[in-house]
């Protein structure tokens, strides 16, 4: 069997490593075969087999995408919502994940509590509740920085620029879940490199 590698898999390696001689005999690997071999030790790949993978495949080889899937970024959406109504939380909490984006979601009374917290970024602060936010000043207190995307159904914009005044805002009244999702994805593509 050979891939774009320098060597054919089936290439001996010597000392404790591995020896085998068919392409047959190399894909029927089992768990207890790499681990007896030294291939796979304490739930990682040994530098030998590491070495060997190596040897066999191209570096574009070895990514998530060559076999169709996606690497996860290592950034997290953190999503802080004041109303669980609707289904906003969940539907782009799976396009994000979808997306290989991991997130988290937490009521905004998390940060009322005083609870310590970790804070992530991107940041969207979905706003359902009609009446006047009061929480905008434990919001400022943790979140202090101006990368914080705003989801606002109703009209608090004056009221979100006394205390962010350069973050953007969706204006989530007459838009679908599924608009405005595609605009919240749209502007953290850019923020977790994607």
């Amino acid at each position: 069997m050979q891939f774009g590698g320098q060597f054919e898999c089936k290439r001996v390696v010597r000392g404790n490593a591995i020896k085998r001689s068919s392409e047959a005999q190399f894909r029927n690997l089992e768990y207890k075969d790499l681990n007896a071999k030294s291939l796979y030790i304490e739930g990682k790949l040994s530098k030998v087999a590491a070495d060997l993978v190596r040897a066999c495949f191209d570096d574009d080889e070895l990514t998530p995408e060559s076999i169709g899937q996606v690497a996860w970024y290592p950034q997290y959406l953190d999503m802080i919502f004041d109303s669980s109504e609707g289904d906003l939380i969940s539907v782009l909490g799976r396009q994000c994940w979808l997306s290989a984006v991991h997130a988290s979601n937490r009521h905004v009374s998390m940060l009322e509590r005083g609870l310590n917290i970790p804070v992530l970024a991107p940041r969207v602060m979905i706003m359902q509740q009609a009446e006047a936010p009061k929480y905008l000043d434990d919001l400022v207190k943790h979140l202090k920085s101006a990368d914080v995307l705003f989801v606002a159904y109703h009209d608090h914009k004056t009221l979100i620029r006394q205390y962010y005044p350069d973050s953007v805002i969706i204006m989530a009244a007459g838009l679908t879940t599924d608009e405005i999702t595609t605009q919240v994805m749209a502007r953290i593509r850019p923020i977790i490199g994607r």
